[in-house]
């Protein structure tokens, strides 16, 4: 996929990894690109959100991807609610206290009256990072759940939690996930 809007020009792919292929698993990566219009100051909006699901999910491909979309669409959605001034940090904080309250009702739904228990449903699922970006032509901001890299200009950033990165889905639970939200300002 790939789209140019105005100085910009996005695109990515999703690839299965060697590992995977081997295995004959399913590519547990999904993204998402947006470029939205007019959010609150008549300029012009680039979203990306990517998710990585957890190798050892047995289906995480299927929390990635709508993991990517339950991101995307919160931040459409409250994207006017953002605060003035913007603080990148304390508008995520909103979007992930509602993708966690969403991804919770999700869980929640799925449990089948105790039959399958929330902690079975988010594993089998829900284990997935979150990276992704807000840009216009003023500045930028990366946030991010869980591990994954990025990268700005030649600038390679690694998020790194070790072997057990904190995935949202285990906020569902009452974990403190943290979260990071990174403003950068663009020349």
């Amino acid at each position: 996929m790939r789209f140019d809007v105005g100085q910009w020009s996005i695109g990515g792919a999703c690839h299965i990894g060697h590992m995977h292929y081997s295995k004959k698993l399913n590519c547990q990566d999904a993204f998402l690109l947006r470029s939205l219009q007019d959010w609150k100051q008549k300029t012009e909006w680039i979203v990306g959100v990517v998710s990585d699901g957890c190798g050892e999910g047995k289906q995480s491909e299927i929390g990635s991807a709508l993991l990517s979309h339950l991101v995307m669409n919160s931040i459409l959605e409250l994207g006017d609610c953002r605060p003035n001034p913007f603080d990148p940090t304390e508008f995520f904080q909103l979007i992930f206290a509602h993708c966690r309250n969403c991804l919770t009702s999700q869980i929640r739904s799925m449990t089948l009256e105790d039959v399958i228990s929330l902690n079975d449903v988010a594993e089998r699922y829900w284990l997935a990072t979150i990276v992704g970006f807000v840009i216009n032509k003023q500045w930028g901001c990366i946030f991010s759940c869980g591990d994954g890299v990025y990268q700005i200009d030649d600038d390679f950033h690694r998020i790194d939690q070790g072997p057990a990165p904190r995935y949202l889905a285990y906020a569902c639970s009452g974990v403190s996930v943290p979260l990071a939200a990174v403003p950068t300002q663009f020349d």
